[in-house]
C-alpha cells in the first residue's frame, strides 16, 4: 500500500488494520523490509534501487500468497 517506498516499508513492517498482518519480522530486519519494499515498488514500474530491487525478489515470495506472483492480488 502506497506509491512512495516509506509508505510500503510501514505497511510491510506493520501491516493495514483488518486488511494485511505485519510482517516485517517473517522478512527479516529493516534492510530486508527495504529490499522488498523496492521490490514492490518494481512491480509497478516505478524507479527504484535496482540492486535492492533484485535483493527483495526472492522475499517476495512471502507476499505472493495473497498478492499473486505479480502482486495485484
Amino acid at each position: 500500500y502506497g506509491n512512495a517506498p516509506e509508505q510500503i516499508v510501514e505497511t510491510i513492517a506493520k501491516g493495514r488494520n483488518g486488511v494485511m498482518p505485519p510482517m516485517g519480522a517473517a522478512i527479516g530486519g529493516a534492510a530486508e523490509v527495504e529490499q522488498l519494499a523496492q521490490y514492490v515498488l518494481s512491480l509497478s514500474g516505478s524507479a527504484t534501487d535496482p540492486v535492492k530491487a533484485e535483493l527483495g525478489k526472492g522475499r517476495f515470495a512471502a507476499c505472493a500468497a495473497c498478492h499473486g506472483p505479480d502482486g495485484k492480488g
